[in-house]
């Protein structure tokens, strides 16, 4: 059964597969936003509160797309077709999670998608989208190692 660790790593190898996306980051926007030089289209991980129950252990993550605004007379347009592009990103993301020939482990539940901009330094414009990647485990306390 996949471990937290393993579902970042898969969640790492999904997004920079796409041609779209040059740096994964996991942890928060602000920490991420803190250092100079990152590269965009960018995807930021956040982990959120899961669960365990039903045999079934839960990890949520608030998964943001990010990229550069081109600064000139109509940013505000330009902050649009980022928005739109980011969203087409995180489709395509959704969409090779949900591929249960290579995720077979998984159940996958996404919702929540939100509309974000930033102006510390650069311009960035996005979207983020809650996701729910459910494990199963055993519950055999058996395996359980103790004195």
């Amino acid at each position: 059964m996949p471990t937290l660790n393993q579902v970042i790593q898969d969640l790492r190898t999904t997004a920079l597969s796409h041609k779209q996306i040059k740096e994964f980051y996991f942890g928060s926007v602000d920490d991420f936003l803190a250092v100079k030089g990152r590269q965009y289209g960018c995807c930021v991980v956040d982990i959120q509160p899961g669960s365990i129950a039903n045999k079934q252990t839960t990890f949520s993550f608030e998964v943001f797309f990010l990229d550069l605004v081109n600064l000139s007379e109509d940013t505000k347009q330009n902050r649009n077709d980022v928005w739109s592009d980011q969203v087409q990103v995180c489709e395509d993301f959704i969409a090779m999670l949900t591929d249960n020939r290579v995720f077979r482990s998984w159940t996958f539940t996404s919702s929540t998608l939100n509309f974000w901009d930033d102006y510390k330094g650069d311009y960035l414009a996005g979207v983020s989208v809650l996701i729910n990647i459910a494990v199963p485990f055993e519950a055999n306390r058996c395996a359980v190692p103790r004195n």
